[in-house]
């Protein structure tokens, strides 16, 4: 799984959800891929999925 966040979101969010997430599928792989909002969202056009947090914690 890919996830996408700024460095705000990055910062605030990540440790804890990620720690969540891994404990509830402790098989799955993440990458983290720190962008701008506006990159992040153009990734989601290339790609198959991504998980994306903004600066307003929202998720895509």
């Amino acid at each position: 799984m890919r996830v996408g966040a700024i460095s705000t979101a990055l910062v605030a969010l990540m440790p804890t959800t990620l720690g969540w997430l891994s404990e509830q599928h402790p098989n799955i792989e993440i990458k983290v891929v720190l962008g701008t909002s506006a990159g992040l969202l153009k990734m989601l056009d290339v790609t198959e999925s991504i998980l994306l947090v903004d600066g307003g914690y929202t998720c895509w």
